[in-house]
């Protein structure tokens, strides 16, 4: 598994990634430029987001659903309860999150 490409397809930060997974960041640096060979749960985790992260967009491909604002975040943060994460500093991402999504979309109508 390419530790690199799994995380850029999460579009996700060095950063974002290892604060995630709850561990530091120079672990996964270490873990990406295969200095370090992750632990078996780390692996697992990185699967579980990928796999959650896939099933989620193929599904709104398949469906044609599209999603407000308070739909995203109320998904967001459901599921990190559900995985015993609802902590501030992930709470804070999702907040990021939002806040990009937005200029996203803003960007897109002033580009079309």
């Amino acid at each position: 598994m390419d530790l690199r490409q799994v995380r850029e397809e999460l579009n996700l930060t060095q950063k974002g990634i290892a604060e995630t997974l709850g561990i530091g960041l120079t672990t996964w640096k270490n873990y990406e430029s295969a200095k370090r060979k992750p632990p078996k749960e780390i692996v697992e985790k990185v699967e579980c987001l990928l796999r959650d992260y896939r099933e989620s967009r193929d599904h709104e491909m398949d469906t044609g659903d599209t999603y407000d604002e308070e739909d995203i975040k109320e998904y967001l943060l459901s599921a990190l309860e559900e995985k015993g994460a609802l902590k501030p500093v992930f709470v804070d991402l999702v907040n990021l999150y939002m806040q990009m999504w937005k200029t996203s979309l803003e960007l897109e109508r002033d580009i079309e």
